[in-house]
C-alpha cells in the first residue's frame, strides 16, 4: 500500500516546489520597494483626470546640486572660474547620460518651501555675473539639451561694459525661457556698504530695472562674491526676493533650509571634480 506522500513522488514534488515559488513571489511582491528620499512615486494615471495633490517629502533633506558657473570661455586665461566651452558641453552631456533632471531655480524654491518631491537626481543650473561668453558659449548648449538655467544679473553695466550681455541678449534668454535673478547693481561687498546703498541700489534698484527692462518679475538673488549677513540675509527678504543663492558649497538641503541663504556646488574644467562636487565629494578643491 502506498503512503499518501510519498516525496519521490513527481506529481507531489511538482505541487510542493509550485507552492514555494508562489509564496517566494508573494513575498516580494508585497515588500515595498526602495526608493530614494527624493524619488517622485509612479502613479496611474486616473482614468477621470482628477489632479493628484503633489507627494510630499517624509525626510528633513533632500539633494538637488545648484551648479554655479561663471565664465564660458576658450579665450581667457585659466582660472578657477573659467571652464572651456568643450568642458561645459561634456558636462552638460554627463548630467544627460547620468540620468539627472534639469529643473528650474522655481521648482527647486517650491521644493524648498513646500516640501514637494523632486525627481530623484535633480539638478539647477545657474550663472553669475553677466559674462557674454554665457550668451555666446554656454546658451547654444543649453538649448541643444533643453536645459534651463537661472541667469543672475549685476545691471549697472548692462550696454556700459564691453564683455557682459546687453538687454537685447537678456530678453533673448527670457525668450528662451531662462530665468533671470538679481545679482545687486554694481556687484559690492554687500557686508560693508552703507545701507541706504544696499537697500535702494543694490537690491531694490537691481530688482526694478530688470523688471522694467525685461518684462518679468524678479524673485531670486544671489550675493555677489558670497559676502552676506544677517542684516544682508535680512534685508534681501524685505525687499521681496523670495531666495538668495550663495557660494557654500553643498549639493544636499534641509526643508529648514534659510531660503535666503540656499547653497550651490562650485563647477570646474575636471569632469572628476565635476562628477565629486555633484556628489558631495572633496568639495575643497578648485578647478
Amino acid at each position: 500500500m502506498q503512503n499518501k506522500f510519498d516525496p519521490s513522488h513527481p506529481t507531489i514534488v511538482t505541487a510542493f516546489l509550485t507552492m514555494i515559488a508562489i509564496a517566494i513571489g508573494t513575498t516580494f511582491y508585497l515588500k515595498p520597494a526602495a526608493h530614494s528620499k527624493a524619488s517622485i512615486p509612479t502613479l496611474t494615471e486616473p482614468t477621470d483626470q482628477i489632479a493628484l495633490p503633489p507627494a510630499t517629502a517624509t525626510s528633513d533633506t533632500f539633494y538637488a546640486p545648484i551648479l554655479m558657473y561663471h565664465h564660458i570661455s576658450d579665450t581667457l586665461p585659466a582660472g578657477p572660474y573659467v571652464i572651456r566651452t568643450k568642458v561645459f558641453e561634456n558636462q552638460m552631456a554627463w548630467l544627460k547620460e547620468n540620468n539627472y533632471e534639469v529643473i528650474t531655480y522655481s521648482q527647486f524654491y517650491e521644493a524648498l518651501t513646500t516640501k514637494t518631491l523632486l525627481p530623484e537626481k535633480s539638478v539647477v543650473i545657474s550663472f553669475d555675473d553677466n559674462n557674454k561668453n554665457q550668451y555666446q558659449n554656454a546658451l547654444p548648449i543649453l538649448k541643444k539639451y533643453d536645459y534651463k538655467a537661472i541667469f543672475f544679473i549685476p545691471t549697472a553695466y548692462v550696454d556700459k561694459r564691453e564683455g557682459v550681455m546687453t538687454w537685447e541678449m537678456l530678453k533673448t534668454l527670457v525668450g528662451d525661457d531662462m530665468e533671470i535673478g538679481a545679482h545687486s547693481s554694481t556687484h559690492p561687498n554687500l557686508t560693508v556698504i552703507p545701507k541706504a546703498q544696499l537697500y535702494d541700489e543694490e537690491l531694490i534698484g537691481s530688482k526694478k530695472i530688470l523688471e522694467e527692462k525685461l518684462g518679468i518679475s524678479v524673485k531670486f538673488f544671489a550675493y555677489p562674491g558670497g559676502a552676506k549677513s544677517q542684516s544682508v540675509m535680512k534685508a534681501v527678504e524685505n525687499t521681496g526676493y523670495l531666495s538668495a543663492a550663495t557660494t557654500i558649497y553643498d549639493p544636499n538641503h534641509s526643508y529648514t533650509e534659510n531660503p535666503y541663504r540656499v547653497p550651490r556646488i562650485y563647477v570646474g574644467n575636471s569632469m572628476e571634480n565635476f562628477v565629486d562636487f555633484i556628489n558631495g565629494r572633496n568639495l575643497h578643491k578648485s578647478y
